[in-house]
């Protein structure tokens, strides 16, 4: 049996990001979606999917972009928020600093939602980083919460650990510049057996991602996600939440 999560990172991120992955969800492939919990918008993503019982809610754990929730100074960059080089952040982070702000983080989702998350995933795949992996993986395994795998070796690594995850995992496609319905629907025509996830990041453009490099790109991932064509295509397949693996 196939069966595909669609999920949609960074709700939360901004409300444009947030209205359009509600409607992936309702008029196109979107199953899932994982909410950052550290941005001024989170409140009112959290408060959108209630009206959606069907779409499932993760947590983005996030560690290089907005506020801090927890006194994790090595996370810190000279603005007193969140350090977004990744290098920089790589070099200087400690584990006991990503441990305080993923269970920060994770407080602040059931906080926000009234209910656990369906899964873990983060923004910029910090937590399939190997010296932050292990910790991440006890924090999944602690809470019986399933956990994106990036690769096969990552996938091994969680299974190990006694952490649900996907069987296949398919990212590269929305990298920029690679969007187009054919792509997708290849994609979908060779889900293997099994659980895949499909990430994506659909949304609207708006003022409050003048800071990303990642903006009209959203809205034509959006667009893909809802083409009639890409909806025949997963008429075969069942679309999950990460709560039904």
């Amino acid at each position: 049996m196939r069966r595909l999560i669609v999920n949609a990172d960074d709700f939360g991120r901004a409300p444009g990001v947030s209205r359009g992955i509600i409607e992936a969800h309702r008029a196109g492939i979107v199953s899932s979606t994982t909410l950052m919990v550290n941005q001024r918008w989170s409140r009112d993503a959290a408060q959108l999917a209630e009206a959606d019982p069907a779409l499932g809610v993760g947590l983005h754990l996030n560690f290089c972009y907005g506020e801090p929730l927890a006194q994790v100074p090595s996370l810190i960059s000279a603005d007193g928020l969140l350090e977004r080089d990744l290098e920089r952040l790589r070099t200087n982070a400690l584990v006991e600093d990503i441990e305080a702000e993923a269970r920060a983080q994770l407080e602040r989702f059931r906080k926000l939602t009234g209910r656990n998350p369906t899964h873990l995933d983060s923004h910029q795949h910090i937590h399939a980083w190997p010296e932050m992996r292990g910790i991440i993986a006890q924090i999944a395994h602690e809470n019986e919460l399933p956990l994106r795998a990036i690769d096969d070796e990552h996938r091994a690594f969680l299974r190990g650990a006694g952490v649900r995850t996907s069987d296949l995992f398919i990212g590269e496609f929305f990298a920029p510049g690679s969007m187009d319905s054919e792509g997708l629907l290849e994609a979908l025509a060779e889900l293997p057996e099994g659980v895949s996830e499909l990430m994506c990041h659909p949304g609207y453009d708006d003022r409050h991602l003048s800071d990303s490099s990642f903006r009209r790109e959203r809205e034509a991932e959006l667009m893909l996600l809802c083409r009639p064509d890409v909806r025949s295509a997963v008429a075969d397949v069942s679309l999950i939440t990460w709560a039904e693996i």
